[in-house]
């Protein structure tokens, strides 16, 4: 065999080998979430249980709450179904979004600065207020949320959650219980009533629900004093802003047609209407 010939076999079979080498390294481009979503026609909800935003019957199974009423109406308004696929918890909810497991999380959290640095939230559903409780026969808070930052007063948090990071941020002073993540709010209320903690975070909706039937009540510091003010949004994954903006453009009409209104109205001292 002449030496160009086989020179030309050599570059031949380096080309075809490149080609193939190409071929096979192509990455396979994976289906976003909205992509998905186009295609079944169908939002897969990652849920919290937390009445009254969320609740669960243990022997229906029927769910029902305020996130429940507005993400139907978010799904009508999309016209898609809605798959509640997994119960999750506050702290851990992230997780599920990056690795595909639902779509959104369709129970509404506060908007923060540290929770956008790991989900991306839809525009604000409504406006909700974060109260402080004490005890009801204990006075030393009378005066409202400037008594209580002291070193002689315990609050109570809760592993995982925003209340940690709100107690370092303004009640840094205080003494900090730290309960489990995902506890509930009977467990969370008993640690006050019973003094393991002086004080705690609360809606004041679900305190009136636990004081319905406690032996010791809870009251409100500073009646008309929230300890903050948060937007609430619910969550998908960092990349996924087309799915984000079409949730966006449907909570946008629900709030200029009224319809978020009056779900909301259901539920008085949940939350407030963020008609911005």
């Amino acid at each position: 065999m002449k030496f160009s010939s086989l020179a030309l076999i050599v570059v031949i079979s380096a080309l075809t080998s490149f080609g193939v080498s190409k071929v096979v390294m192509q990455p396979v481009k994976k289906e976003t979430a909205f992509e998905r979503v186009m295609r079944t026609q169908t939002l897969r909800c990652g849920y919290i249980v937390s009445p009254p935003f969320l609740a669960v019957d243990l022997k229906t199974g029927k769910k029902s709450g305020l996130a429940f009423d507005y993400v139907n109406a978010i799904s009508k308004e999309l016209d898609l179904k809605i798959e509640w696929t997994e119960e999750v918890v506050w702290g851990t909810f992230q997780e599920g979004l990056k690795s595909g497991r639902y779509d959104v999380l369709c129970v509404p959290l506060w908007v923060t600065g540290s929770r956008a640095k790991q989900a991306l939230f839809t525009r604000s559903l409504y406006d909700s207020q974060l109260s402080m409780v004490a005890r009801a026969d204990d006075h030393r808070f009378d005066a409202g949320l400037s008594s209580i930052n002291k070193p002689d007063v315990t609050l109570a948090t809760v592993e995982g959650d925003m209340s940690r990071a709100f107690r370092q941020q303004h009640f840094s002073t205080t003494k900090e219980l730290v309960l489990p993540t995902g506890t509930d709010d009977g467990l969370y209320f008993m640690n006050i009533a019973m003094k393991k903690a002086d004080v705690g975070f609360a809606f004041e909706y679900r305190m009136n629900v636990y004081n319905e039937t406690a032996e010791q009540k809870l009251k409100l510091i500073g009646k008309n004093e929230p300890a903050q003010s948060y937007g609430t949004g619910m969550s998908v994954a960092h990349g996924e802003s087309d799915l984000k903006f079409m949730i966006d453009s449907a909570i946008h009409t629900l709030l200029k047609s009224g319809e978020a209104k009056e779900i909301i109205s259901k539920y008085p001292g949940v939350s407030i209407p963020t008609m911005k």
